[in-house]
């Protein structure tokens, strides 16, 4: 008897924690300024003022954030838990020192597919992860 409320309790927690796709991570993509945390499974190292950012506004479809040294805008498309990004536009400042912003930006060009786990947007190549943002 133990052993399964230990069970059901653990369940009952997972489920609470548990990935979103689809409609219900659609509904959490908006509203945001999401952090990029990782990128082609590494944690991403950025001081407060370049950590690379995305936010997406349902209304028109568009997509802009930070790049880590440029401001990036464009549009995407979703359905399910597919994402797809328009050809993305950068400002063009001179960037100075170590930042992520051409593999970040090659990254988001490659993105097929997107989930939420746990609070934290995941976006993908198919069933890589390739960026993660909290």
């Amino acid at each position: 008897m133990r052993t399964m409320l230990v069970a059901l309790a653990a369940l009952a927690f997972s489920s609470c924690a548990s990935s979103k796709n689809g409609a219900a991570a659609e509904a959490e993509l908006y509203g945001k300024e999401w952090k990029l945390t990782e990128l082609n499974g590494k944690p991403v190292n950025a001081t407060a003022e370049r950590i690379p950012t995305i936010k997406f506004e349902k209304e028109g479809g568009r997509v802009s954030g930070y790049a880590g040294c440029n401001r990036m805008m464009g549009t995407f498309t979703v359905n399910g838990a597919t994402l797809k990004f328009s050809p993305l536009a950068a400002t063009k400042m001179a960037c100075m020192g170590d930042n992520v912003e051409t593999e970040y930006l090659s990254a988001l060009a490659k993105v097929n597919a997107f989930g939420v786990d746990a609070g934290m947007l995941q976006l993908q190549e198919g069933e890589a992860i390739i960026a993660k943002f909290k």
